[in-house]
């Protein structure tokens, strides 16, 4: 499989969890080195393949941007995975987490004189840790275009992401 060249809504791991719904939730979770400045969090490297190197379509270890689905996680248990992944590395303070609906993220960059999808979320289960993990990703194609079409379809992710689950002062 290429990097954006099958459906979203159809399973690549299985039927359990399934493909990622439209009307759920996405998790970004969010430690201090990553919620510092627009472009960090969703960066092109993440977002996008990398020139002349292969990436992995592994189920529960697929390239692209982790995401979460929300399914029936409090936010305490969101807020206890942010922990979990800031202190996987030093010097990082977990920071809650942002929030999208699925639809607004699919739905980023779509106008009537460019009807193609450019973001897509894909289900990725790590199992047994993490059984509603998923990878977000931008049109392939959009590797070719200038930086500037990249920064636009960026900052339409940022502001599906807005909102926010921070349990402590940021």
């Amino acid at each position: 499989m290429a990097w954006t060249v099958i459906p979203d809504n159809v399973a690549r791991c299985g039927d359990d969890p399934g493909p990622v719904a439209p009307g759920e939730v996405l998790i970004c979770l969010v430690h201090s080195k990553l919620d510092i400045d627009v472009g960090v969090l969703f960066k092109r490297e993440t977002l996008l393949p990398k020139k002349n190197e292969s990436f992995s379509n592994v189920c529960g270890e697929s390239d692209g941007q982790s995401v979460v689905r929300r399914g029936q996680l409090s936010d305490q248990r969101i807020f206890q995975m942010s922990e979990d992944q800031a202190a996987v590395r030093p010097g990082r303070t977990a920071r809650g987490a942002r929030l999208a609906m699925v639809d607004d993220v699919r739905a980023i960059g779509i106008t009537a004189a460019s009807p193609s999808q450019k973001v897509y979320v894909y289900d990725d289960p790590v199992r047994p840790t993490n059984p509603l993990h998923a990878v977000m990703r931008v049109d392939g194609q959009l590797a070719e275009q200038s930086r500037a079409e990249f920064d636009s379809i960026r900052v339409q992710i940022e502001q599906a992401f807005s909102t926010r689950i921070s349990l402590v002062t940021p």
